[in-house]
């Protein structure tokens, strides 16, 4: 995934992962997700930190 991002550094600093994840949870809510889907977006989201966010 990171060379994926490659464009962009190699990752994402976790500032900007959190910014990501923020914005992605509002869209959710702005949208009426409920909160069982919304959390399971969520957490698959933050499943994906690790392979993104570069240290």
């Amino acid at each position: 995934m990171k060379l994926s991002h490659s464009g962009i550094g190699g990752g994402l600093t976790n500032i900007e992962f959190n910014a990501f994840y923020n914005d992605v949870a509002k869209a959710l809510d702005d949208n009426g997700v409920k909160s069982t889907e919304k959390y399971q977006v969520l957490v698959f989201v933050n499943s994906l930190r690790s392979e993104i966010v570069e240290n």
